[in-house]
């Protein structure tokens, strides 16, 4: 999921947003299947959200993080990208052990925030 995000030409918060049918209103009237196609990104981002609802939190949110904070030192652009984009991804499905740990979080957040790219 992660290889998936980071080879992605598309802005990881963009790619989350547009084309992921997760955040889509069932009465949304702009909606033209032929014009909104998923991609691998919105795909792989859809995935790892389903997961982070289904898989218990013990299981899946350490994993996860520790893949987000590793990304967020690397020197690629992209993969600092995505790694804060599947951390907001994983927020609400596991929002209990993301509370727990939000003094940790939140200065790396806080970091990527300021990133250039």
């Amino acid at each position: 999921i992660f290889n998936l995000i980071e080879t992605s030409d598309e802005s990881g918060a963009g790619a989350l947003f547009q084309s992921n049918p997760a955040w889509r209103d069932d009465d949304d009237e702009d909606f033209d299947p032929e014009a909104d196609t998923a991609t691998a990104t919105s795909m792989a981002q859809g995935t790892l959200d389903m997961l982070a609802f289904v898989i218990p939190k013990k299981y899946i949110f350490q994993p996860v993080v520790e893949m987000c904070f590793n990304r967020f030192q690397s020197p690629n652009e992209n993969h600092r990208k995505a790694g804060i984009a599947c951390l907001g991804v994983i927020a609400e499905g596991c929002a209990e052990p993301f509370r727990e740990h939000l003094a940790e979080i939140m200065p790396i957040v806080l970091q990527a925030s300021g990133d250039a790219s």
